[in-house]
């Protein structure tokens, strides 16, 4: 009641200043639309310009969403929102006027709600100087929650060409309203022969929308591993946003339509001994159970699953396998699997000798080496540990004894190195006994010496080895190798002797001598070279030649003494002939040392003697003398 008075009183105001006719313009700026989420302060400002002083200004604030009511009149004394309870406590309204002709007059409205959208208009009265009206439309809004997402949990079979729920897609509480899309793999769904999509929508009281849709499909089995999400599309103020869901998975069952057979272990050729592992594996979804068997042959097999295992095969394995499919909607006779496996073999190695494993010394002979197999074959013969050849046929030409012994012959597969075999033969060589050393060794030695020779013999059969020392029997230790036998005596030398090594077999003898020169012991060790006279000789030309010098050295000394003699500058005393004497003693250790040799050294030291006896002759003159 006291609003319609207020009205009334307002537009009888009004005309009295429209008879007055004063003559004014007025501008009224507003924004078309303001946008804020919910919770937050929104404020509208209306701002407005007279040309002209105005005799008053009245400001009203109205507000609609179908129907208009009023929020605020300034000529009014009443209460805010009278005609709109949801806004109390709510809204405050500001009234700036910088000048008699300039104003702002703004609407806050607090704590926004999804109901607070509407239009709100504000009105600027100037009486006379005129009146105008600008609305602003008040958008609210609110993101929703996260998109939840719930598959079917249903196994879906490719066999029914029906559209099935495969997802449901739920969000909440979003304002205005938000649109969910679905994908499968990033690729939009929409509505189609094969897809359908149900869309239900629930406004809360809050003025909020839960939004639910449902996704039908046509499932196939190209969707087995495809990936199903839903995204919302909402808006905020000034932007659009959007949020996925978690993807999916649908379980989807169809049958097999095509099945592969493989020898996945082991990853080489296959050979006898080996474990083999045959895989069977369908493109239907789960996969089958295969049944294994093997073409034009009856016998159960042991099997994990998808897999044949064959233990320790033989070439008796070798042929075609197949594996059924145990599938109701499987046609076994489309979709069986074969493989074929060959298992290679390396049969035993066999030698042949032409003429037999015993030989005759300086014959030849052919050595052939066999083994059948399934595939390529490289041979190899061995003797000692080392290769001496690899061909087929070993050949062996002059058969000596140290060709005799044994020989393998190794044959591998060459594309499976560790598929090989091996035989060996022991070659025999019969002949007479060879012994090793050269004949007739002289050897120098002194009586009681003791004299170690050796003796080796070769010979098949194995010699036996006896000694002679001058045409006497002697033993001596033996030791015998196949083939070979090596004797060694141990004597003491008593005279110039001759000595012989006899090696007897079966196929004839050998013989062998050693010829001893004993002479007498010196202090030279006898030498094993017979080089000792020889030392002996050299190391006399040396003492010869010391000897040789010191007489020269004696003579000079000897005539020095003389001449001074001679001059009167020394005199033969008692004193001088004891030097002399003395001399003379070491003149003659040095002849006793050589004496019993008999060599040109006598003869020398003659000469020295004489000139001794010379000194003497002066000695016996000088005591005349006196």
């Amino acid at each position: 009641m006291a609003a319609s008075k207020s009205a009334l009183y307002s537009a009888g105001l009004h005309v009295i200043f429209l008879t007055l006719q004063v003559q004014s313009e007025l501008s009224v700026q507003m924004e078309d639309a303001v946008e804020f989420s919910v919770g937050e302060t929104a404020q509208i400002s209306c701002s407005y310009f007279f040309s002209e002083k105005p005799p008053g200004v009245i400001i009203q604030w109205t507000a609609s969403k179908g129907d208009r009511k009023r929020i605020y009149n300034s000529n009014i004394t009443v209460s805010f929102s009278d005609e709109l309870p949801d806004f109390v406590g709510r809204i405050n309204i500001s009234w700036d006027s910088e000048d008699d002709r300039r104003g702002e007059t703004v609407l806050t409205i607090m704590d926004l709600k999804v109901k607070d959208e509407q239009k709100f208009a504000c009105q600027v009265d100037g009486m006379s100087a005129g009146m105008q009206e600008h609305q602003t439309s008040l958008k609210v809004f609110e993101s929703p929650d996260s998109p939840e997402i719930e598959d079917a949990e249903s196994i879906f079979r490719v066999d029914s060409n029906e559209r099935l729920k495969v997802a449901t897609c739920k969000t909440r509480n979003g304002y205005p309203r938000p649109k969910i899309t679905w994908y499968r793999d990033r690729t939009t769904l929409q509505q189609s022969t094969d897809v359908f999509i149900q869309q239900r929508e629930i406004q809360e009281s809050s003025g909020l929308f839960t939004i639910e849709s449902e996704l039908y499909y046509v499932v196939t089995k190209q969707d087995k591993d495809a990936l199903f999400y839903c995204e919302v599309t909402y808006q905020l103020p000034g932007e659009t946003r959007m949020m996925e869901s978690k993807h999916i998975n649908i379980t989807v069952h169809y049958p097999s339509t095509k099945t592969e057979m493989w020898i996945s272990h082991p990853k080489r050729q296959v050979k006898e001994g080996d474990t083999v592992e045959i895989s069977c594996r369908g493109n239907g979804n789960p996969p089958s159970y295969f049944l294994f068997s093997k073409e034009d042959f009856e016998m159960d097999f042991e099997q994990d699953g998808e897999k044949l295992l064959l233990k320790n095969v033989t070439r008796a394995d070798s042929g075609t396998y197949l594996c059924d499919p145990m599938d109701i909607n499987v046609i076994l006779d489309q979709h069986q699997g074969k493989t074929k496996l060959q298992v290679h073999y390396l049969d035993e190695v066999v030698l042949t000798a032409e003429k037999g494993r015993v030989m005759k010394l300086g014959d030849s002979q052919k050595i052939a080496c066999n083994a059948l197999s399934s595939l390529s074959t490289h041979t190899k013969w061995f003797k000692g540990g080392k290769t001496i050849g690899e061909e087929h046929v070993l050949e062996l030409q002059n058969v000596s004894y140290g060709m005799a012994g044994e020989y393998r012959c190794q044959v591998t597969v060459s594309s499976l190195p560790n598929l090989h075999r091996s035989a060996a033969i022991h070659i025999i060589t019969l002949g007479p006994p060879m012994i090793t050393s050269p004949d007739d060794v002289i050897m120098d030695t002194h009586i009681g010496d003791f004299l170690n020779l050796t003796c080796e013999a070769l010979g098949s059969p194995t010699p036996t080895l006896t000694w002679k020392v001058n045409n006497s029997q002697m033993t001596g230790w033996s030791n015998h190798l196949e083939g070979r036998t090596l004797s060694a005596l141990d004597m003491k030398v008593t005279s110039n002797l001759t000595v012989s090594c006899i090696a007897i077999n079966e196929e004839g003898t050998d013989e062998k001598f050693y010829r001893v020169r004993a002479s007498i012991s010196s202090s030279l060790p006898p030498d094993n070279n017979g080089t000792r006279a020889e030392k002996v000789q050299k190391e006399s030309g040396v003492i010869i030649a010391v000897i040789i010098i010191s007489i020269l050295l004696l003579a000079v000394l000897g005539s020095i003494l003389y001449f001074l003699y001679k001059k009167g500058k020394i005199s033969c005393g008692h004193s001088g002939k004891k030097e002399i004497t003395k001399e003379k003693g070491k003149k003659d250790d040095i002849v006793m040392e050589m004496k019993t040799d008999k060599t040109e050294e006598t003869v020398l030291l003659q000469g020295v003697n004489g000139d001794k006896k010379s000194l003497d002759q002066c000695d016996e003159y000088m005591e005349v003398e006196n």
